[in-house]
């Protein structure tokens, strides 16, 4: 009468190669990860059950990117640790050219901190359920450049945009950031008919 539960102590995985192409945007979008590690203790299908996660892997052969913390997969909840090291934008590129005139010529990413998400109900529907939390750390991004799209000139470019104390919440939305720094800017200016 009771569905059957299902209870691993440790799953390990190790030197995992994917390669991954969205093709829901234009250009389509390649991702390859290399090297991924993970282990994950404590899985069960039981609902409310915290399961221990631990990650590492190469991001698009520059990047690397570690997580851990805990997951529970129903209601969903994630408490983890993200540490982000030079993971480049251009192959990021895809998802944001549509909104901007200028194209990304390269950027590096770097970022450090804690990310909680929490799966609540709206109150609206019985059904309805809305994504609560945020992240709270430090993003720097590095060696950017941009070109305007309409002349392939140089429109934008830094060595150093480092954001700490940074606060990112969900639910309601706000966004606070301690500390700004910028180091070797350029930036042009440009003014057309259209």
């Amino acid at each position: 009468a009771a569905p059957w539960r299902v209870d691993v102590a440790k799953y390990v995985g190790e030197d995992i190669n994917v390669r991954f192409e969205d093709a829901a945007v234009s250009p389509k979008a390649v991702h390859v990860v290399e090297g991924l590690g993970f282990e994950l203790a404590n899985l069960s299908t039981e609902p409310a059950q915290e399961t221990q996660i631990k990650a590492g892997f190469q991001l698009n052969r520059k990047g690397k990117v570690a997580v851990d913390g805990s997951v529970v997969p129903m209601p969903l909840e994630a408490k983890l640790n993200l540490d982000l090291k030079s993971v480049e934008l251009l192959p990021l590129q895809p998802y944001f050219s549509e909104k901007l005139n200028i194209d990304i010529t390269r950027g590096l990413v770097t970022a450090k901190g804690n990310v909680q998400m929490r799966l609540a109900e709206s109150g609206k529907k019985k059904d309805d359920a809305a994504l609560k939390g945020g992240f709270a750390g430090q993003v720097t991004i590095g060696d950017f450049q941009a070109v305007d799209k309409l002349n392939s000139a140089d429109f934008l470019r830094w060595k150093s945009l480092h954001l700490g104390k940074i606060d990112v919440r969900l639910g309601p939305e706000s966004v606070s950031v301690g500390d700004i720094a910028l180091a070797d800017f350029f930036a042009r200016v440009i003014v057309s008919p259209e």
